[in-house]
């Protein structure tokens, strides 16, 4: 199959995330939801559930920058903003 073809088939994180060094976590998740005018408290309780889904506690890492993370988590991060993207087509 061709490779550009494949590619737009499938989904995927890039390794180097691509996080918003200025922007704490929740906000860097929250992108999307914002930009497609998701009301705040609908966004920060998902942002909040899938924390907890990837074992990232949201007191914890809400606020944090993503320097201020290991790079397991930053792929998390990456992996959960990605399921929020998917979660904003519907």
């Amino acid at each position: 199959m061709d490779p550009v073809t494949l590619r737009r088939k499938i989904g995927y994180v890039i390794q180097t995330i691509g996080l918003f060094p200025h922007m704490n976590i929740a906000k860097n998740v929250g992108v999307v939801p914002r930009l497609q005018k998701w009301d705040k408290q609908k966004t920060d309780t998902k942002v909040d559930e899938l924390l907890k889904m990837v074992n990232l506690d949201p007191d914890l890492y809400r606020n944090r920058y993503p320097s201020e993370l290991s790079g397991g988590q930053q792929r998390r991060i990456g992996v959960i903003r990605a399921l929020l993207r998917i979660l904003t087509l519907s």
